[in-house]
């Protein structure tokens, strides 16, 4: 094999988009740590872990509006000269802005396949957790814990483990999975 050779990473130049007659500066790459902070601003705010946020999409158990509204806002402010201050809401939902923004970025379709990824494995994940398999599972393990100490327990204990019993019953009851 070859010596290694030492790699030395050049920014690309910032571009320069038109829009409506107003020339904006577009740094056109997304560096590893602003894709980190974007994808977490975009999970906290897609999976509502704000929840000071309103949904935008009351009817969705996810905010995808919301996160969609604030990354094109964090990519503005990161990546652009615009002043978002005071920005008129109505440009997040302008597609024609957006995109001469965004196609300006040379690897944004790549981080957005990574968000899409990280997205699926996260509802795919939930899907898991909340599977009938794995509460049950949870149940089982738990009532094993409390057989396995059966043989030493007191009187108090037993009146605990009885009430931990009933109260797992009930948050089974509660829980959708039966429902269906």
């Amino acid at each position: 094999m070859a010596d290694k050779v030492k790699l030395e990473f050049t920014a690309p130049k910032n571009v320069k988009v038109n829009y409506n007659g107003i020339t904006i500066e577009v740094n056109p790459f997304l560096t590893t740590a602003q894709q980190v902070f974007l994808i977490s601003k975009y999970l906290e705010e897609y999976f509502n872990k704000n929840e000071k946020e309103e949904n935008l999409t009351s009817e969705s158990k996810y905010s995808h509006l919301n996160a969609e509204y604030s990354m094109i806002n964090y990519i503005l402010q990161l990546k652009t000269n615009i002043d978002t201050e005071n920005l008129d809401n109505n440009f997040y939902s302008d597609t024609d802005f957006t995109q001469k923004i965004t196609a300006s970025i040379t690897n944004y379709f790549d981080f957005r396949n990574k968000l899409n990824f990280i997205i699926n494995e996260i509802k795919q994940q939930n899907v898991l957790d909340s599977s009938v398999g794995t509460v049950l599972s949870n149940l089982i393990e738990k009532a094993l814990v409390i057989l396995d100490k059966f043989s030493e327990i007191s009187p108090e204990e037993l009146e605990k483990a009885r009430d931990a019993g009933l109260e797992l019953l009930e948050k089974l009851e509660k829980s959708k999975i039966l429902e269906k």
